[in-house]
């Protein structure tokens, strides 16, 4: 797999976990969303019930989604000396447990909880969590078998199994589970975003589709926004990508990146080169260090004849990356032409 995809899915995938931890699953067992302010709701309640090991497990959940791991593991020990059988408890604690790197005791956690409720799809789907993980994908995908039994249309099994045969390098299996993950999902934000990594990494313009599904979602996320401007970009539709660009600096007018492709875009595409050279800057005003928006913004005043301008920036290049090729070819051809000219 391409080393940007696999990065890109992996973080994906990281928040996928985490959201199920938090989030009501379609069987109905997951969980709720826990606000900022809910902290102070939850010591009451177990204050006025402290023998309800319910409101232990929420104020793990709430712990563990801010990474105050010690916190949840000590509320979630509390619900569990209260109750050692509940299976809700002990998928919180294999959470915990996962998060904190204890693989094993994970693992002997969800074997306990799937003894205890057998028929609990979400314990099969966190131990095929658990296998993608350590890369047991021959286990990860006789769990996600066992979730499907017990729940046909559980869109996060297909992802999980998608993402395995995607590590396997079966391509086509993971697109068709991913296409059943919003198949029965079709708010699945995260399967979309990565149908439309796979088809860009395939220059295949399906992938503004895939993009386009993720952004009508989430509208205002500036990096579903930039994946999309990106397809568009690279199926040269220069329009469309130019007006995508303008949407994600019209939420984050800081974005470095939008910066930067619009200038690749007007240099490239359209040749407007002072408007290249406008966003150029502007990328670097941002990012002091963006050697490309350097020597392309030396490349553009290098077009339009101002070759003292061309020649700092082509240096600038040269002293954040060191024997930058680019910069070194632009240099030398400067020095050329200065010789055919007679300066």
């Amino acid at each position: 797999m391409h080393d940007t995809m696999r990065t890109y899915i992996i973080l994906l995938l990281s928040c996928l976990f985490l959201m199920a931890c938090h989030r009501q699953s379609p069987s109905g067992r997951g969980q709720e969303s826990l606000p900022e302010d809910s902290l102070t709701l939850l010591n009451r309640q177990i204050a006025s019930d402290s023998l309800n090991g319910d409101g232990y497990c929420r104020r793990a959940r709430y712990y563990l989604s801010r990474d105050q791991l010690n916190l949840s593991l000590h509320d979630i020990n509390n619900a569990l000396s209260l109750d050692p059988s509940k299976s809700e408890y002990l998928i919180t604690l294999s959470d915990i447990y996962l998060q904190m790197a204890k693989v094993d005791d994970a693992r002997e956690t969800l074997d306990k909880a799937s003894d205890n409720d057998p028929l609990n799809p979400d314990i099969y789907l966190k131990l095929a969590r658990l296998y993608l993980i350590i890369k047991d994908y021959s286990l990860c995908h006789q769990y996600v078998h066992k979730v499907l039994t017990l729940d046909k249309s559980n869109a996060r099994a297909y992802f999980i199994d998608g993402y395995a045969w995607l590590e396997k390098g079966d391509t086509a299996n993971a697109i068709r589970n991913f296409q059943l993950s919003v198949q029965y999902d079709q708010n699945g934000v995260d399967a979309y975003r990565v149908l439309g990594t796979i088809y860009s990494q395939k220059h295949d313009p399906l992938a503004v589709s895939y993009f386009k599904n993720a952004r009508d979602l989430r509208p205002d996320d500036t990096d579903i926004l930039y994946d999309l401007a990106l397809a568009y970009q690279h199926n040269d539709r220069f329009d469309e990508a130019t007006m995508t660009y303008a949407d994600i600096l019209g939420l984050d007018s800081t974005n470095v990146k939008a910066y930067y492709n619009l200038g690749y875009i007007n240099l490239v595409h359209t040749g407007n080169y002072p408007a290249a050279i406008t966003y150029f800057t502007r990328a670097i005003g941002y990012d002091p260090r963006y050697v490309e928006a350097f020597y392309n913004r030396g490349l553009c005043y290098e077009i339009l004849g101002d070759l003292t301008a061309a020649r700092n920036d082509y240096h600038k290049a040269l002293d954040i990356k060191t024997n930058y090729p680019k910069a070194i070819e632009g240099l030398n051809r400067l020095d050329k032409n200065a010789i055919n000219s007679g300066h």
